[in-house]
C-alpha cells in the first residue's frame, strides 16, 4: 500500500492577507476551530484577526483582535493556543508603543469576548511561541533584543497561570556580544515539563554559525542544555512537534539536506536522520508534523516554474526506518505561501485524546491563490485538512473533485 494525501480544503477568508506570516490554527475542547492571520483592515493598516468555526469549517466568524487597530503598524509574528475550558490565548508582536513589543490577549469562553492586551515585555521582542499545560498555565517563549552592551537577541520565557497571575521572566540564554538567538519553539508534555528548541550563535565549535539547541524545564527548573547540531554552516530555521505519547520530534535544514531527530520519552535521544536532499536552493525548511496514528510527516514548500512560477507544498512520511516521498500536497496551479504553523499541542486532552494533534493526517492554514484565479498577488486563506488514505490514487483528481463539491471555485 502507498500512503497518499487527499487535500480537503475549507475557505476561511477571501480578502488580502500578509504573505510572510505563518497562519496558526488551534482547536478548543468543544471542537471550535480558531485560525489567526494578519490581513488588511478597512481604512487601517494590516492587523491581526482571528476566525473561528463551530461547524468544522463550513462557516466562519471574523474577529478583529486588537481594539486600537488604527494605531497598529504591523504584527509580524504570533501564536495561538486553547485551554481545557475553551479559552483562547494569543501572543503576538506589534508596533504600538514606539517599539516592537510582545503582547498577550485572552478570549474568554464564558463571554465570547477578547480581554485587554497585556505587554509581556517591551523593547525589541518577536517570534513568540505558546503552549498550555494540563493545569491551563500558559507558557510563552520568545526572542528579546537588548543593546547593552552590544545589540544581542536572547531567548526569554514567561508563564501565566489559570488565575491570571504572571510569573517572573526567565532568561534562557544570556549572551551580550551579538550572539543572536532565533526561532524558539515550545511544547508541553504529559508531565507538564517544558521542552524548547531554538537556533543561534555562540554554541559548540562553530560559534559564528547558527546551530540548534534544546532545553527542558521541569518543576525543579531548567535542565542541562543539549546541542542538537554543530554545523559549519547556518541552520536558519527549526521545527518541533510532540506526539500523544510525549515523544518530541525535531526537523531542520542544513544547506539542502533535510534532517529529523526524535527525543523518545522512554529511551531518550535517537540518532539524527538525513531524510532527503532538496533538488533546489529554494526549498523551505521542513516542518515536522505528527498525528494520533503515530505517523510522522515532514512538510515543506519549493519553488516551481511550471504553470507560472509559484511555490508548492510537498511532504514526506516516515515508514518504519525509512521515509517515503516527497509527494505533492498542492496541485497544478496553486500559488501557496511558504509559511505555516501546523496544528500541534498535547493539551488540552479531552476523553483521553489530544484535540490539537490531528487524528489522522495534517492540519494547517495556508495562503493560496488556487486555480483558476491566476493572479498570485491575490491571496486567500484556506483551512487545510490533508487526509492520509491508503491506495494508489490520483491526488490531484481527488482534490479537484472534493473542492468542486464544496463549491470552492464558485
Amino acid at each position: 500500500m502507498i500512503l497518499l494525501p487527499v487535500r480537503l480544503t475549507v475557505r476561511v477568508d477571501g480578502s488580502t492577507v500578509y504573505t510572510q506570516c505563518p497562519h496558526a490554527v488551534a482547536i478548543a475542547p468543544d471542537g471550535t476551530i480558531y485560525v489567526v492571520l494578519y490581513k488588511y483592515g478597512t481604512g487601517v493598516a494590516y492587523n491581526i484577526y482571528v476566525y473561528y468555526s463551530k461547524d468544522n469549517g463550513k462557516t466562519w466568524t471574523e474577529e478583529l483582535v486588537h481594539p486600537n487597530a488604527v494605531t497598529i503598524r504591523r504584527g509580524l509574528s504570533y501564536a495561538i493556543a486553547t485551554d481545557s475550558l475553551g479559552n483562547v490565548h494569543l501572543v503576538y508582536e506589534d508596533y504600538l508603543l514606539g517599539d516592537y513589543d510582545l503582547y498577550y490577549i485572552k478570549r474568554d469562553v464564558a463571554t465570547n469576548t477578547w480581554g485587554t492586551p497585556v505587554v509581556i515585555e517591551s523593547s525589541d521582542t518577536y517570534d513568540p511561541d505558546i503552549a498550555v499545560d494540563s493545569l491551563d498555565t500558559v507558557h510563552i517563549i520568545y526572542c528579546y533584543g537588548s543593546s547593552s552592551p552590544a545589540y544581542t537577541t536572547n531567548i526569554h520565557y514567561q508563564t501565566r497561570d489559570a488565575d491570571g497571575n504572571w510569573g517572573t521572566i526567565e532568561e534562557v540564554t544570556t549572551f551580550t556580544a551579538g550572539e543572536h538567538q532565533y526561532h524558539p519553539k515550545i511544547v508541553i508534555d504529559e508531565n507538564n515539563d517544558v521542552h524548547i528548541v531554538w537556533n543561534g550563535l555562540g554554541w559548540g565549535t562553530n560559534t559564528t554559525r547558527q546551530n540548534i539547541q534544546y532545553r527542558k524545564r521541569t518543576s525543579s527548573g531548567w535542565q542541562t542544555q543539549v546541542a542538537i547540531t554543530d554545523y559549519t554552516s547556518n541552520v536558519t530555521l527549526n521545527h518541533m512537534a510532540i506526539d500523544k505519547d510525549s515523544n518530541i520530534h525535531l526537523s531542520w535544514k542544513e544547506s539542502r539536506d533535510n534532517y529529523y531527530k526524535k527525543l523518545d520519552a522512554v529511551d531518550g535521544w535517537q540518532d539524527s536522520e538525513l531524510v532527503s536532499t532538496a533538488t533546489t536552493s529554494t526549498a523551505s525548511t521542513p516542518v515536522c508534523c505528527v498525528d494520533r496514528q503515530g505517523r510522522i510527516y515532514l512538510v515543506y514548500t519549493d519553488y516551481v516554474t511550471a504553470n507560472g512560477a509559484h511555490y508548492k507544498h510537498y511532504f514526506l512520511i516516515k515508514r518504519g526506518t525509512g521515509w517515503f516521498g516527497p509527494i505533492t500536497l498542492s496541485w497544478a496551479n496553486d500559488y501557496v505561501s511558504r509559511y505555516f504553523r501546523p496544528l500541534n499541542a498535547l493539551h488540552p486532552i479531552v476523553a483521553g485524546e489530544s484535540m490539537n494533534i490531528p487524528a489522522r493526517g495534517l492540519v494547517f492554514a495556508i495562503q493560496t491563490n488556487p486555480w483558476p484565479l491566476t493572479t498570485p498577488s491575490v491571496y486567500t486563506v484556506w483551512y487545510e485538512l490533508a487526509k492520509v488514505i491508503e491506495g494508489n490514487v490520483n491526488i490531484d483528481q481527488l482534490y479537484f473533485q472534493h473542492a468542486e463539491r464544496m463549491g470552492k471555485f464558485a
